[in-house]
């Protein structure tokens, strides 16, 4: 939930009293015309940003009080058009996502890359398993920055346009890949959204922002 959520960047105010709840266990859709605040929302509700004013709570915890790695093990993010800086394969890349639950002085065992394959699997990216992402198209690579997302066993997954570089068909297969982790985990979404046919067909609740 946040309350009273304020916060500026370069001067310029981009979200003012904001208040709401996300109900775990749904589908929740940021909408708003460019500018409005939805990607900055997200990022505060993530603890990536600390408001200026307000706060965002996890489990009645301020999530700015929370430690990279506790956040890491509730939450999962996946940003707009994200980047490969870093030469790893597909597979490698997935098990990025299980670093949250592994000891520190522990790597990813026989088990963890059985998982990190049923995750790409599942979101159509295991013939990219041994390509380096840094050569896969804009759909390709989302597919598998959101199989790591998943795979990293999130109670809230945040999603910035995490589909806009997929084709019709591949989207339509993520929202239902989606719809069955919120019915059989109780998986919660809150998702940025620009088109609003996608957002209307997908979510349970929707928060526009002006």
């Amino acid at each position: 939930s946040c309350e009273g959520l304020c916060l500026s960047l370069n001067g310029r105010e981009i979200l003012k009293d904001i208040t709401a709840r996300f109900e775990p266990g749904r589908y929740h859709a940021l909408i708003g015309p460019n500018g409005s605040g939805k990607t900055t929302l997200l990022a505060a509700l993530s603890g990536f940003i600390r408001p200026d004013a307000g706060y965002a709570r996890y489990g009645g915890r301020d999530v700015h009080r929370m430690g990279f790695r506790e956040r890491a093990r509730h939450f999962s993010v996946v940003q707009q058009r994200e980047t490969a800086s870093m030469p790893f394969t597909g597979l490698e890349m997935v098990l990025l996502g299980l670093t949250p639950h592994l000891s520190r002085l522990g790597g990813a065992g026989g088990a963890d890359v059985e998982t990190a394959r049923s995750w790409m699997e599942r979101t159509g990216a295991l013939d990219f398993c041994d390509q380096p992402v840094q050569k896969l198209s804009g759909g390709e690579f989302q597919r598998v920055v959101l199989a790591g997302a998943l795979a990293q066993k999130p109670e809230v997954l945040f999603l910035d346009e995490a589909t806009s570089e997929m084709d019709v068909r591949a989207r339509l297969q993520m929202l239902k890949l989606l719809r069955g982790e919120i019915e059989a985990q109780g998986l919660t979404v809150v998702a940025v959204h620009h088109d609003l046919s996608t957002a209307l067909t997908a979510a349970d609740h929707v928060l526009a922002l002006s």
